[in-house]
């Protein structure tokens, strides 16, 4: 097959251009105010996907497609936006690695989201890989994890839903959906303060919610599959039973929670990562965010570097700049990078040079080996 692109694209970090999602809850200001970009509004698309082949599944908004990650592609002459999607068709292998291709074939395996929330998101949860396959036909549940890249000044106390109290059950939750007590569910719920850099993992069938003010980098597998507690959503529209339960019933929907509460304690201890330092030296530090010690979908590091050699070749990863700036160097050119940008790490790349103008502080986000 003629390719479109040129090899060495694959062999060179990719700007990632933002690909902006609709969705019903308001948000979009402080991602924009992270970026650098003049002041915005809140407004419907307050989630860019970063890594991203999977299409976003908004109802009433079937007809318009959604998910694709754009990138912009330098091949020397001209400077063009090509989706993720086209460059996969294109050269698979180059960007994924073999390893990955021979374990899952062309496809990222990974979606990777800037998430901002101006208001609490509806409570949910998401099915795992064995009810997502029985389900509904997919291969990929969604498990996720979530890393606080900043919180909104105005908001005193930003927070995330997550989890059962102690002694909720199957009977008390189907009441309190049967019944739309939307207060009665948010009080089953653990209501955790969190704080800029705190990272937190969300296992399937975990029911949660994104509270106001949180601006989180969102790891998960690569689906929309959702199951919605709250009948009218946040932009007005009624949900039916139906849609809320993806067609397979509120019963069948209830059986896919976990009902095993905790305290608040207990809840912090299973679902807030501690970072676990993997090396600290004169010219940087690695930490592990999310590593096959909590789950085997993903892997999340932050990366703090000073004029230092690193990365792993025939492994592809996404990049998003947290602070400073500097200076990418690999074998076919260089590339300069600063806070509020994201950016493909093609498999292709061999050896990375990190070279900061000051810091340089990034997230990255992997798939699973």
């Amino acid at each position: 097959m003629e390719r479109k692109y040129p090899d060495f694209l694959s062999e060179l970090p990719m700007r990632v251009a933002p690909s902006l999602v609709w969705r019903t809850y308001m948000g979009g200001k402080l991602l924009a105010a992270w970026r650098g970009l003049a002041p915005q509004p809140d407004g419907h698309f307050p989630e860019d996907w970063i890594c991203s082949t999977t299409r976003a599944q908004n109802p009433g908004r079937e007809e318009i497609q959604e998910g694709d990650t754009l990138v912009l592609a330098n091949d020397g002459h001209s400077r063009r936006t090509v989706a993720l999607r086209q460059l996969l068709e294109d050269m698979p292998e180059a960007y994924l690695g073999a390893r990955h291709m021979r374990r899952f074939g062309a496809e990222p395996e990974l979606l990777v989201k800037l998430l901002d929330s101006a208001i609490r998101l509806p409570i949910q949860a998401h099915p795992g890989r064995e009810k997502a396959q029985r389900l509904f036909g997919s291969r990929h549940g969604k498990t996720e994890s979530w890393y606080v890249l900043d919180t909104r000044g105005e908001i005193k106390h930003p927070y995330v839903l997550l989890g059962f109290r102690p002694g909720v059950t199957r009977e008390q939750w189907r009441k309190a959906y049967r019944e739309q007590d939307i207060p009665a569910m948010c009080g089953m719920l653990h209501k955790l303060e969190v704080r800029k850099g705190e990272m937190y993992l969300v296992e399937p069938g975990v029911p949660h919610a994104i509270g106001e003010g949180c601006l989180l980098v969102e790891t998960q597998e690569p689906s929309d599959l959702v199951f919605r507690t709250e009948k009218k959503n946040a932009a007005g529209q009624l949900l039916s039973d139906e849609v809320c339960s993806m067609g397979i019933g509120v019963d069948a929907m209830m059986d896919c929670f976990v009902y095993r509460g905790a305290d608040e304690q207990e809840t912090r201890r299973k679902y807030q990562v501690r970072p676990t330092m993997q090396w600290e030296r004169e010219e940087g530090s690695l930490v592990r965010l999310i590593g096959p010690e909590q789950t085997d979908c993903f892997e999340v590091v932050r990366l703090s570097a000073a004029r230092m050699v690193c990365w792993q070749p025939d492994r592809f990863a996404v990049c998003i700049v947290e602070n400073g700036g500097g200076l990418l160097r690999c074998s076919a050119g260089s590339v300069r990078i600063r806070a509020g940008e994201t950016w493909l790490l093609p498999a292709g790349i061999t050896e990375l040079r990190w070279e900061p103008a000051g810091s340089l502080e990034t997230v990255i986000c992997l798939p699973p080996k």
